[in-house]
């Protein structure tokens, strides 16, 4: 066998493993809560924007392999302390919400590498969020 054609061989097995891990990653996304509930230890990531939620459901805080929650452009007013919980979160989008303040607990999150809060009704931020070892980005307008 040629130089060439195992280049072209191991290109082709790259590719296969790069569509595995895509639909690996696809079937850990879940934008239907009653779904994700079915299969808890399987969520990675949850989209419930604009879904027009007032608030977080609880149910969300069961889902403790969730590292992506998306709830930008609902009407949420309120974070629960209940966010701790979601100690594998990595990005935590609240985007386009009503939020005027955060709890502490989110100071919890050591996992938690993005967060986006900008057009919220937000003044202060609490002192905990220091303690986000892992955030390299932090959206705020």
């Amino acid at each position: 066998m040629t130089t060439r054609m195992m280049i072209f061989i191991r290109r082709g097995f790259i590719s296969i493993l790069s569509v595995i891990f895509g639909l690996m990653s696809f079937a850990q996304r879940y934008a239907d809560l009653d779904k994700a509930l079915a299969n808890k230890s399987e969520v990675r990531v949850l989209d419930l924007s604009k879904d027009g939620l007032t608030e977080i459901p609880v149910e969300v805080f069961q889902l403790v392999n969730l590292e992506e929650l998306i709830l930008y452009k609902n009407k949420i007013t309120h974070i629960p302390s209940e966010i701790k919980f979601l100690k594998n979160l990595k990005r935590l989008a609240l985007s386009r919400n009503d939020l005027v303040l955060l709890p502490p607990e989110i100071g919890e999150l050591k996992k938690l590498e993005n967060l986006s809060l900008s057009m919220n009704n937000l003044e202060t931020l609490p002192w905990e969020m220091g303690n986000l070892e892992s955030l390299n980005e932090l959206q705020l307008s």
